[in-house]
């Protein structure tokens, strides 16, 4: 059986516990290795990371910012919300988020899919 372990930078060891990191292995099911944070798999900055993982699945991005849109519409509103408890404020608004997320989760994998399986390719049409 191949072991798996899991990553830990230095920096984030310093702020976890011993019993915490117990914790997060036995998860994993994996043995914590601290690995310095000046690692070479870390060579590109978060930015980059972020604007290539945006390119890559465009509605990931759409789904966060629905979602905080909703939910600062949602804190907006909160103080002219009537005679409605704050609960079911709260539960309306959470579910207006959730429901866009998944909305966005959906409409991302049926663009991958069609990405992937229905639109033409350009490496066919270079060998004809």
């Amino acid at each position: 059986m191949k072991r798996r372990f899991l990553p830990v930078s230095d920096t984030s060891a310093a702020t976890l516990t011993c019993c915490s990191l117990f914790v997060l292995s036995r998860l994993f099911n994996c043995p914590a290795i601290i690995m310095p944070s000046n690692s070479n798999w870390e060579d590109e900055e978060h930015t980059s990371k972020f604007m290539r993982k945006a390119k890559e699945s465009p509605f990931v991005p759409i789904g966060m910012a629905g979602c905080l849109a909703i939910v600062a519409f949602g804190l907006y509103k909160l103080k002219s919300r009537g005679d409605t408890k704050m609960s079911v404020h709260l539960i309306h608004m959470r579910v207006g988020a959730q429901g866009f997320v998944v909305g966005a989760m959906t409409l991302g994998v049926a663009y991958s899919m069609y990405r992937e399986y229905l639109a033409p390719k350009d490496s066919e049409n270079d060998s004809k």
